[in-house]
């Protein structure tokens, strides 16, 4: 049974009921009904780097009866489905399901770090087909930086440029400091990956399905290579990026992190206590939602207005 079983059937006579129905999702499914009430437009919650939608299971429950909330899940976890290796078909394939299940606007998206960039991306197709997109919410998403070398020079040495004489020693050992911690967590995380890849096409080579753990680093890798080709164009509507109230050095470089530019419809940024991977526990859920609330209350408008 998928983790996220156990959060929609969490007593064992559920979870035995549900084993005796003998009806398992299929592996093309990608929509997860976390909160299928309510007579509301649905909240479509696109999954992370991992697949899975089981994260936004309190977001859902403080969200109340009325506003149906649905995870979109990554149809690539399981060895039957069909892995998609590029942003806009893994959108278009999302897409497509959304309108089945609600063939008319408006729509509501959101998405966790890098479900963040997948609902933009299905946000274009829907507008591109001539939908309208009421709300797009982002979770702490963020775009890698595309910085050319000489601009990030630049940046440093302009930063250099405005510290006082006794402060630049200390900032200049403070970055060699980090340069070597960031290069032995690279080395580490490049050795795992490597010695993963090679299990990966081990299994492969000997036509064995791969083990869970396995299943789940193979389709990260395919997120990152994913995200690696993707361009993003500028969306005509408006933005919401909730981020991550904790300083690091890509929100305090780049606050918006990456996506005024891509705001043709302008965009409102709102910080929530924690940190990346706690935006969407307890209790910092609780103020997420109830800045999505007024979100979505105020959505129609800010719609109209661009």
């Amino acid at each position: 049974l998928p983790l996220l079983t156990a959060f929609q059937h969490p007593t064992i006579a559920q979870l035995a009921r549900l084993l005796q129905q003998q009806t398992p999702r299929s592996s093309q499914s990608a929509l997860v009904a976390l909160q299928p009430h309510g007579s509301q437009p649905p909240l479509f919650c696109v999954h992370a780097i991992k697949g899975e939608v089981h994260q936004y299971y309190h977001l859902a429950g403080h969200l109340g009866p009325a506003l149906p909330v649905y995870g979109v899940q990554s149809v690539g976890l399981e060895s039957s489905g069909t892995l998609h290796t590029r942003v806009e078909t893994m959108a278009a394939h999302y897409v497509t399901q959304i309108l089945e299940l609600q063939p008319a606007g408006p729509y509501r998206l959101c998405g966790y770090s890098f479900g963040g960039i997948v609902a933009f991306e299905m946000a274009q197709q829907l507008r591109q087909q001539g939908h309208r997109v009421e709300l797009l919410a982002l979770f702490d998403s963020y775009l890698p930086p595309r910085e050319p070398l000489g601009d990030r020079l630049s940046r440093h040495t302009e930063h250099l440029s405005r510290l006082s004489a006794p402060q630049v020693p200390g900032y200049l050992w403070d970055k060699a400091v980090g340069n070597v911690q960031t290069l032995y967590r690279r080395v580490c995380s490049h050795s795992r990956r490597l010695f993963q890849t090679l299990q990966c096409r081990l299994y492969q080579a000997l036509g064995q399905p791969l083990p869970l753990p396995l299943q789940s680093f193979y389709f990260e890798q395919q997120c990152y290579n994913a995200l690696q080709h993707y361009t993003p164009r500028v969306y005509p509507g408006h933005i919401t990026l909730f981020r991550q109230q904790a300083v690091t050095w890509f929100n305090q470089t780049v606050p918006d992190l990456g996506w005024r530019p891509l705001a043709g419809g302008g965009l409102s940024l709102d910080d929530i206590p924690g940190g990346h991977s706690a935006m969407l526990t307890e209790p910092y859920v609780q103020l997420l939602v109830q800045r999505l609330r007024h979100c979505l209350d105020t959505a129609p408008v800010a719609e109209r207005d661009t």
